[in-house]
């Protein structure tokens, strides 16, 4: 019940109607972000250039972080999330992200702007509810993290997908705005960023494929292999991007539905539709399997992306 009264607060930021006023100041974001990149000379680390630095400008605007400060939350989400850190490593990014976090909730406190932070604290005030420094740290960490690295992911991840699939790329270019909706789902499903195995309880007996999960037995359920399902997406390996269907669990499912899931899919429609159009020559610098992933991550990825363009 806490869980869903403090999602609640943060989830009026993440309205689709919220969202798609958003959709002129994204389109700036990519528009700067793209004239960086094209600024410099190929190859270019299309992850690092175009999709962190997209996603942390959309997430920290809307979370109240300033601009000189992004640096700081892309350095901590690659070692909390990266999957190369050592323990000791990762408490020291926790409690050096918690004090900085700190010091914003009093920023806000005195000087509010019109940014998440600011809401959620208002929101509590105006409501009479008394609220402790940890919940906001964990919702202010969750949803920088969650709002820079996966997008980020997926921009690149997505990209890599397009750039190995000339025919499917044709197909966008062709008809962005016919095409980019279902592109945006079917790179979601066949991209998937996310596969934790998070344990589950069967609160009764279930029936999954001719066999019974007995009541009280535990449960591993992966997103990647209900994204792979043949009889919910035929040829499961292929990137057939007019296919794309919310039926992906990219986004989870249920009460742990992503909370940007809207915020992330307008992104990824703003940079997918800008850059193609603007970079028409845009390729891999490296072959699609030489791309190093971040195979050990809990947020999956490249950890790198090489590109070229004439």
């Amino acid at each position: 019940p806490r869980h869903t009264e403090i999602r609640r607060k943060a989830a009026l930021s993440f309205t689709n109607r919220h969202v798609q006023r958003l959709r002129p100041r994204v389109q700036e974001v990519v528009d700067e972000h793209l004239d960086t990149m094209l600024a410099m000379t190929p190859p270019v680390d299309f992850h690092r250039v175009f999709s962190l630095s997209v996603a942390m400008s959309v997430i920290s605007e809307m979370l109240g972080v300033p601009r000189s400060d992004h640096a700081i939350f892309i350095h901590h989400g690659e070692v909390l999330l990266g999957g190369d850190a050592s323990h000791e490593e990762r408490q020291t990014a926790i409690v050096e992200l918690n004090k900085y976090i700190e010091n914003l909730i009093r920023v806000k406190e005195v000087a509010p702007g019109d940014d998440l932070l600011s809401r959620v604290i208002a929101d509590y005030r105006e409501s009479g509810e008394q609220y402790t420094n940890r919940e906001l740290f964990n919702m202010f960490r969750l949803l920088m993290n969650g709002g820079h690295e996966t997008t980020a992911s997926m921009l690149s991840l997505g990209t890599a997908c397009l750039l190995d699939n000339p025919e499917q790329l044709a197909e966008l270019r062709a008809d962005p705005e016919g095409v980019i909706g279902s592109a945006v789902e079917e790179l979601m499903r066949i991209a998937s960023i996310s596969d934790n195995a998070v344990p589950r309880v069967a609160m009764e007996d279930i029936e999954i494929g001719g066999t019974v999960i007995p009541q009280g037995d535990g449960i591993l359920c992966l997103i990647l292999a209900g994204n792979r399902d043949p009889e919910v997406f035929p040829e499961p390996e292929k990137v057939i991007l007019r296919r794309g269907s919310r039926k992906q669990l990219g986004f989870g499912h249920g009460l742990h539905h992503c909370i940007g899931a809207d915020l992330a899919r307008l992104e990824m429609r703003t940079a997918w539709t800008t850059l193609f159009d603007r970079v028409p020559t845009l390729r891999l610098a490296k072959p699609f399997d030489e791309i190093p992933r971040k195979e050990g991550a809990i947020v999956y990825g490249v950890k790198e992306l090489p590109v070229l363009w004439d």
